[in-house]
């Protein structure tokens, strides 16, 4: 599904409000309610528009719409009527038609086949039902997936049990699951079969579709009180009080000379009603019921429709003029309806999971940050500006993820200098060596305290970066986190919102240069009165940091460690985050030809998860804040030690060792090493401009918060990624950074950014961004395929969030290997004959974000998960 941002020419975050507003300053007017609205009124859905029920009434993207439609069943005959149906869209919304009905299987004049006689989906119809949706979707249109047609079809399959006819109605949902079309309604039975086979339970249907996917909208057609698990009821359901209902034919009922089939065989045709002929009875009757159902609050569909009628008969194609034999069709209805209630104007696209555009990319967690980031692209600010404002946005669309008291390291390409510098995020131990010691008695609160939190990084990042790379003031980055605090939430937000405006007015305030006045604001925070408040809390509280442990912190700017995998330079933060086992596994990679093992196959899956526990081992026995650790980073990535640990890698049995290697004199092996998965809140963002910067970050705040209400900031408790293992190079000591999961990514190739990650999930961060990054290097996917592929993870390694001083009693399963369940029986088979333990999930396996700006084209490609709820846009 296209999710562009840019709808008949003008930018998705103004269209809806400037035509509600004409001749308003809508700059911060228009930014403050698209985020409202996309933070309080929209279902986070992946896609741009959804259909939805709520009571009575039927909603699209959570505004009250009533159907108006068109039936067009047999649009999927043949690639041209589809094309038709595709190409009257626009014409449709101009007499303010919002919906258009389409059948997968059987029509009266057509046989459309849409399943095989299994009751799977025939891909050739599935491709052009999915063309309809897509296009409806662009345009904030409806679209009624007609399943079984049975009356007159022609089709075998009306001999169906009522097992095969539940199973095609699962399919289909299955099918719209899987493509997140959710600008859909269903209709399970539009002949009503249940009332015309003796036996046929309608309901059975309507469950088999629900039991898919729930928050699918399923019409029926029965002949009575539609199931209670039904939506709503449409045509021969009763109305009844407590659903929807929509109208899908209406005059034929009320035709002269009783039911429109003996009608039109009297006049010689063969069906006025897809031919198009009306006398004026029957216009007057079309009217009156298209008003009587619409001034009710139900919705009406209008049968009388080109495109339902093939050849020899049709199709009629053209709306026509006024319903004779001379000039047959609905012109005349269509009219009326535009007419009597207007064009069709949507309601404000929701930010979907992908998007393509040239003019700037933002892909992140709540579709409201993503707004925030999009929103600073369309006033000119560039990708830094864009990604501190999405990061700001984060704290409160992802609060539970993030917070303003937590921590975020971002990498950032500089179109100017064309170099990738790291900011790092994240504060450090409290530097009183009393405070030390007091863990090194007690332990490091494990379950989270504000005990276990270290100075709070993220503000300081998001105005280093504006500051050093963006182009804006605070005042303009944090403007769309403001519009989301000052719509009212939780009990912080009145608070946090004050504390931005006491730095904005410290930033007006001050004489100098932008970058002065962002100083400045940034100050106060750590080093001024709100230090002082910050600190008053502290003492209250029972927590360690003091007014000089913020006034010490700093966001560092540092080199990337970097690796060069086939064409592409690839580039972590240092050994104060996990990053650079990443880059040690794809050295190991590099000897392997992955391309030709096969995407996804038992020896690709084996390969990567062997490959990844050598560089887990090594991340757990080697890293720390490089400032305190001597790591030996060089020799890791050596070319010597890459040779002598790829032999380690059995391709026909999975390991249950841990082994670290020994870089400082060249062994495969040093020993035993220890494990255990853990918890973690993270989210994602990267950020891609027009002018070639690109920034991937990734916030993140380990729960539960210690909040100083006062100010509304509130702290995770990083500190836990330290222990108190004496000589462990990740120990805590006085001011040092944890060593976190935390690890952006960004890519180059002939010395441009071309890919940007970010993903959430703890210790499963960098074998999902592998995942990523390999599926489109060595298999050529984009974004959108590649957040969506199957994914797999270890725990064969230690869990970051566990301070135990005792590294043994963090281990986790060793040789253990999760799986997406949609890989198949016969690949998991292979890998627990491999030894792997093997478990399946159909949960997200952690939750990526990913950008690709195609090099010769200029195109940014940008997409998230929609199964873990990521969101992107894009500007034109």
């Amino acid at each position: 599904m296209r999710t562009d941002t840019n709808i008949q020419g003008r930018s998705f975050t103004s269209r809806y409000v400037c035509q509600i507003f004409k001749g308003c300053d809508l700059s911060r007017l228009t930014m403050i309610l698209f985020l409202i609205i996309v933070l309080f009124t929209t279902p986070l859905y992946a896609g741009k528009y959804v259909f939805s029920v709520q009571g009575t009434k039927t909603y699209l993207n959570q505004q009250e719409i009533l159907v108006k439609g068109l039936r067009c069943s047999n649009a999927l005959m043949s690639d041209i009527s589809t094309k038709e149906l595709i190409d009257n869209l626009d014409t449709f919304t101009s007499y303010g038609i919002n919906t258009v009905s389409v059948f997968f299987m059987g029509s009266r004049f057509g046989d459309v086949k849409g399943y095989k006689e299994d009751g799977s989906l025939d891909p050739v119809y599935a491709e052009r039902m999915g063309r309809i949706i897509e296009a409806a979707d662009e345009r904030g249109m409806i679209v009624l997936v007609g399943c079984l047609y049975w009356s007159n079809s022609k089709c075998k399959w009306e001999n169906w049990t009522q097992a095969e006819a539940n199973a095609a109605i699962a399919n289909t949902i299955r099918w719209l699951k899987e493509h997140d079309y959710r600008n859909v309604f269903v209709d399970v039975d539009n002949e009503g079969m249940a009332k015309r086979a003796k036996g046929f339970d309608n309901r059975q249907m309507v469950v088999a579709g629900k039991g898919v996917d729930p928050t699918c909208v399923i019409a029926t057609n029965f002949k009575g009180n539609p199931p209670p698990e039904a939506d709503l009821g449409i045509h021969h359901s009763k109305k009844v009080p407590d659903k929807p209902y929509i109208e899908s034919e209406g005059t034929p009922t009320k035709a002269p000379g009783g039911y429109w089939g003996k009608y039109s065989k009297k006049e010689g045709y063969y069906n006025y009603i897809n031919i198009g002929l009306y006398n004026e009875q029957m216009k007057a009757n079309q009217k009156a019921i298209t008003a009587e159902h619409l001034s009710n609050g139900w919705g009406y569909m209008c049968a009388s429709t080109w495109l339902q009628c093939v050849p020899p008969y049709g199709p009629n194609n053209s709306p026509g003029g006024d319903g004779s034999k001379e000039s047959p069709g609905i012109k005349w209805w269509l009219e009326y309806l535009r007419d009597k209630y207007g064009p069709y104007v949507p309601p404000p696209p929701q930010i979907g999971w992908k998007a393509s555009g040239k003019g700037g990319a933002v892909a992140a967690g709540g579709a409201g940050a993503v707004a925030a980031g999009v929103s600073i692209l369309e006033q000119d600010g560039n990708a830094a500006d864009a990604a501190a404002a999405t990061l700001l946005a984060l704290c409160v669309t992802d609060y539970g993820s993030t917070a303003i008291g937590a921590e975020i390291p971002l990498i950032i390409y500089d179109a100017k200098k064309k170099e990738v510098k790291v900011l790092c995020g994240l504060g450090g131990a409290p530097l009183d060596p009393k405070t030390i010691e007091w863990f090194y008695k007690n332990g490091i609160p494990a379950d989270g305290s504000l005990k276990a939190a270290p100075v709070p990084g993220a503000l300081s990042l998001c105005v280093t970066t504006v500051k050093l790379y963006g182009t804006m003031s605070f005042e303009q980055v944090v403007a769309p986190t403001l519009a989301l605090l000052d719509a009212g939430g939780k009990d912080w937000y009145a608070n946090l919102a004050k504390t931005f405006r006491r730095l904005i007015k410290t930033e007006r305030q001050t004489q100098g240069t932008r970058e002065e006045k962002l100083q400045a604001a940034r100050d106060r925070f750590y080093k001024g009165d709100m230090a002082d408040e910050l600190v008053a809390y502290y003492i209250k509280n029972g927590g360690f940091l003091r007014k000089a442990d913020l006034a010490a912190h700093q966001t560092r700017v540092e080199d990337p460690i970097t690796v060069q995998y086939r064409d592409y330079t690839v580039c972590k933060c240092d050994t104060w985050t996990q990053g650079p086992y990443l880059c040690q596994t794809l050295r190991l990679l590099e000897g392997f030809d992955l391309e030709r093992m096969g995407h996804h196959s038992a020896d690709y899956i084996h390969v990567l998860t062997e490959a990844l526990k050598l560089g887990l081992a090594d991340r757990d026995e080697y890293y720390g804040d490089p400032l305190f650790a001597d790591v030996p980073m060089k020799a890791l990535l050596s070319d010597e030690y890459t040779k002598l640990r790829r032999p380690l890698i059995d391709m026909t049995k999975a390991s249950n060792e841990i082994r670290p290697g020994d870089p400082i004199n060249m062994k495969a092996v040093k020993g035993q090493g220890t494990y255990r998965p853990g918890p973690g809140g993270t989210t994602t963002c990267v950020v891609a401009d027009r002018w070639g910067n690109m920034v991937a970050a990734t916030p993140s705040g380990n729960r539960p918060y210690a909040v100083c209400q006062e100010l509304g900031v509130a702290h995770g408790n990083r500190l836990r990624s330290l222990n108190t293992t004496q000589g462990h190079p990740n120990r805590i000591e006085p001011g040092k950074r944890p060593r976190i999961t935390l690890t952006p990514t960004l890519v180059l190739k002939d010395g441009k950014p071309v890919i940007a990650i970010s993903v959430a999930g703890g210790d499963l961060q960098d074998q999902t961004t592998l995942k990523c990054l390999l599926n489109h290097i060595e298999f050529k996917m984009m974004p959108e395929d590649a957040v969506r592929a199957i994914r797999f993870n270890t725990d064969h390694r230690q869990d970051s969030f566990n301070p135990d001083p005792n590294r043994q009693a963090t281990l986790g399963t060793l040789a253990s290997l999760t799986v997406d369940d949609r890989l198949d029986e016969a690949t998991r088979d292979e890998l627990a004959r491999r030894g792997h333990n093997i478990k399946t999930t159909s949960r997200p396996i952690a939750y990526p974000v990913m950008i690709y700006v195609d090099p010769e084209t200029g195109i940014m490609h940008a997409a998230g998960d929609p199964k873990a709820k990521r969101h992107a846009a894009a500007l034109p």
